[in-house]
């Protein structure tokens, strides 16, 4: 385990520092490329990710290793990804096979991949991606999981400026965000209020799909899991996000505030509401 939390030390070390590069995340325009050498790069974040895993499970200090010691394309500085990384992999509309874009089908197994990302609220655990349905959680790393790496900086640490105006811009990414949330409300109901709201001299807003309400979870803070200091109202409960779950359309997916994951819920049910909107660059 000591071995673990310090790789994961330095990991998390790397993602801080290289918030500072001009790299930037634009959720809402997640675009593979298959560079034809077993790689895929994406776009927006340069990213570049392993085409097809080798089909073996394991523990997560494994995969860390393997991660380490790979070499494909030319390059030997592949890393695990981080869990906010991991997830844009996953697309929410497919309903058979893996739940992953289609540049990654072949040889993906619908099940758990790991991350690099531990679990702040306990050391033992560490955070994976399901492609099986796309949700997000932790489990004991000791646990045997699929394994796929990534090269690049890490921009998983969100950069934010307080307009003083009711909205938080995200300068990592393209987005500007609601301040304080709305009370609680059906998935419908958060849908139309998104639309309808006018917030800092803005109309455009919208309710954030799964991979733009991720960008801001902080995955170094538990309870809430986001940057109190720029959202202070934030509650350790779950947000709608706009995506609807491919396999059942009468429920949609959340991202959970206590630790960050991602799940879904009956659209009946009422969760919190934080709306965004794409900003000028």
């Amino acid at each position: 385990m000591r071995r673990y939390q310090s790789v994961l030390l330095l990991l998390c070390f790397l993602s801080i520092t290289a918030c500072s590069s001009s790299t930037m995340f634009c959720n809402a325009f997640i675009e593979f490329i298959d560079n034809n050498d077993g790689t895929v790069t994406e776009k927006s974040s340069g990213l570049i990710w392993q085409k097809e895993d080798d089909g073996q499970v394991r523990t997560a200090i494994e995969a860390l290793s393997y991660c380490k010691d790979l070499r494909l394309g030319g390059y030997s500085d592949w890393r695990l990804p981080f869990k906010k990384e991991l997830i844009t992999l996953v697309d929410y509309k497919v309903t058979s096979g893996a739940t992953i874009n289609k540049v990654f089908a072949t040889g993906t197994k619908a099940s758990n991949y790991w991350s690099a990302s531990g679990f702040v609220g306990n050391t033992d655990l560490v955070w994976f991606v399901a492609f099986d349905k796309g949700f997000a959680y932790y489990y004991n790393n000791s646990s045997k999981f699929y394994v796929r790496c990534v090269r690049g900086e890490s921009s998983i640490t969100p950069i934010f400026v307080d307009n003083k105006n009711g909205t938080i811009t995200d300068r990592n990414s393209c987005f500007m965000w609601q301040k304080n949330e709305s009370s609680a409300m059906t998935w419908e109901e958060a849908v139309n209020y998104c639309k309808a709201l006018r917030l800092g001299g803005y109309s455009d807003w919208q309710l954030p799909d799964v991979h733009m309400l991720q960008s801001i979870t902080d995955e170094k803070r538990f309870k809430p899991a986001i940057d109190a200091a720029f959202f202070p109202s934030a509650v350790s409960g779950h947000y709608w996000t706009v995506t609807e779950y491919a396999f059942d359309n009468k429920q949609a997916w959340d991202v959970g505030f206590g630790n960050g994951d991602a799940y879904f819920h009956d659209k009946e049910e009422k969760a919190n509401v934080r709306c965004v909107r794409r900003r000028e660059i």
